[in-house]
C-alpha cells in the first residue's frame, strides 16, 4: 500500500487534485444542465383575488378549484423526475380577468409545496391543454333543508315518534346558476338512530311542566347539524337557520299502559243487509266477552294499550268503542271488529292544545314555527290511532271472535 502511494498519488499530486477538483466542478455542471420533459397530472389549481361578487363553479371554500390539472414541465433532470402532484400548486390571480378567462400557465403560477425544491430555478419551461375558467355571478340563497329521512331504528324500550323541525332553511353564497338549481332542489339531512342509545334517553328529564313523561324528546347534538353542499364538492356546512337550535327527535317510552275501564262494544248493521240483519233479527247478547250496564253491552276483559302515549290514552278512552260490522252466516264465519273512536276531531284538538300549553312554558314556540310543530303533533296524534292495539298481557294481543248464531243473535268471545 505505502509502495502504491508513493509511486503513483505522491508524484505530481497537486496537478491531480487539481484534475480531479476540476472533473468534479464539470459533472456537476454537466448534470446541471440535463434537462428533461415530463407530463405531471392531478396539480391542484388555486385562485386569489376574485373580483367581488363573483366566483368560479365548483371553487372549494379553501380557494381551490374541484378539479385538477396536467402540466408538462421542462426543466433540470434530477428535480423533474422526482417531481409529484403534492409537490406543486398552480396558483391563479383572477385581477382583472374576463368571464371567459382564458388560462395560460407559466412558471411565474407555480408554487412549491416543498419548500427543498427551487421552481424558479429548475423549471424552464411550462405546457398544457386548453383550460378555460368561467366567472359567474356570485350570490346568496336560502335553501330548503328537509329532515324526514332517519338510518337506524330506535334503542330498546324506545318508539320512533318524529322529528322536529322538518323543514329548515340554509343560507349559501355560491355560483348563481348553482346556487339556483339547488334552492329549486332542497337538501335532505339523514340523522342515524343507532347513534342514540338507551342510556342517552334514560338520561333525559322531563320537563317540570310535563304531566307526562312517556313522550322523550332527544336534542340534536351540534355536530349533527349540517347539510352537504354537492357544488363544494359535498363538504359540510352547519345549518344556519335560526330554528336549528330546537331540533329534535322524539320518542315513546315502550310500555303496555292498563285501560282501567271498560269497553263500549257496539254493533254496526251495514244498510245493503239490514232488512235481513238489525238489532231486532241478531242483537249483541251476552257472552264470555260482553256484559250489559245500564242497556249497554262492554268488554269485561282488562285490557292494555300499546303503543300510545299515556296522553293520548287518558284523553280518548273514554271516547273509543269495539265496533262489530254485523255481516250474514254465509259470507263471514266470525264478523270482523276494530277499535273506533267518538268524535276524534274533537280529541285531536285536545291532544294538541295539551302539548302547545307544555311547549309554551318550555319556551319552545315562536312565531315561526308554531304551524309545522302543531302539523308534527297532528301526524303523531294519528298514528298512534292507526296504530293503537288493544292487549290481554304484554305478550298477547287482544283477539275476539264475534260470531252471528242462529238464534241467539252476536256473541263475543275472547281468545284464550
Amino acid at each position: 500500500m505505502e509502495t502504491l502511494i508513493s509511486r503513483w498519488i505522491l508524484p505530481n499530486w497537486e496537478k491531480k487534485l487539481i484534475a480531479a477538483l476540476a472533473a468534479i466542478i464539470i459533472w456537476l455542471l454537466v448534470s446541471q444542465s440535463i434537462t428533461e420533459t415530463r407530463t405531471i397530472p392531478g396539480i391542484p389549481i388555486k385562485i386569489i383575488n376574485l373580483p367581488p361578487e363573483k366566483t368560479v363553479e365548483k371553487l372549494l371554500p379553501n380557494g381551490f378549484l374541484n378539479k385538477r390539472i396536467s402540466l408538462t414541465l421542462t426543466g433540470t433532470s434530477k428535480v423533474i423526475e422526482h417531481l409529484t402532484p403534492s409537490d406543486l400548486e398552480v396558483v391563479l390571480d383572477a385581477t382583472n380577468a374576463p368571464e371567459e378567462w382564458a388560462v395560460m400557465i407559466s412558471k411565474k403560477n407555480l408554487a412549491s409545496v416543498n419548500n427543498e425544491i427551487d421552481l424558479a430555478r429548475h423549471i424552464s419551461a411550462v405546457s398544457h391543454q386548453e383550460f378555460v375558467i368561467h366567472l359567474t355571478p356570485l350570490i346568496s340563497a336560502k335553501i330548503p333543508v328537509t329532515i324526514d329521512v332517519l338510518d337506524g331504528s330506535a334503542p330498546a324500550g324506545y318508539e320512533f315518534l318524529d322529528v322536529w323541525p322538518r323543514k329548515l332553511e340554509h343560507t349559501i353564497r355560491g355560483p348563481e346558476e348553482q346556487v339556483q338549481a339547488l334552492k329549486g332542489k332542497g337538501l335532505e339531512v339523514k340523522f342515524d338512530l343507532s347513534k342514540i342509545t338507551q342510556e342517552h334517553l334514560d338520561k333525559i328529564k322531563p320537563s317540570p311542566q310535563a304531566a307526562y313523561s312517556d313522550e322523550i324528546s332527544f336534542p340534536v347534538p351540534n355536530d349533527w347539524k349540517k347539510v352537504a353542499i354537492p357544488f363544494l364538492n359535498d363538504s359540510l356546512e352547519a345549518i344556519n337557520d335560526p330554528e336549528a337550535k330546537f331540533l329534535q327527535i322524539n320518542f315513546l317510552k315502550r310500555e303496555y299502559i292498563p285501560l282501567e275501564i271498560m269497553i263500549p262494544v257496539r254493533v254496526f248493521y251495514p244498510q245493503k243487509t239490514l232488512e235481513l240483519i238489525n238489532p231486532k233479527t241478531a242483537p249483541l247478547k251476552p257472552s264470555q266477552g260482553v256484559i250489559f250496564k245500564e242497556e249497554r253491552a262492554y268488554l269485561t276483559l282488562p285490557t292494555s294499550a300499546y303503543p300510545v302515549s299515556r296522553l293520548f290514552l287518558d284523553l280518548m278512552k273514554d271516547y273509543m268503542e269495539i265496533t262489530v260490522i254485523a255481516a250474514p252466516m254465509n259470507e263471514r264465519e266470525s264478523l270482523e271488529w276494530g277499535v273506533d273512536f267518538v268524535d276524534a276531531q274533537m280529541l285531536e284538538d285536545r291532544y294538541v292544545n295539551a302539548l302547545k300549553s307544555q311547549q309554551a312554558q318550555d319556551s319552545v314556540l315562536t312565531t315561526q314555527n308554531i304551524d309545522e310543530i302543531v302539523g308534527t303533533w297532528r301526524q303523531r296524534f294519528r298514528n298512534y290511532m292507526q296504530n293503537l292495539t288493544l292487549y290481554k298481557n304484554p305478550k298477547e294481543p287482544l283477539y275476539l271472535r264475534a260470531v252471528l248464531t242462529e238464534k241467539q243473535g252476536i256473541e263475543i268471545n275472547v281468545y284464550e
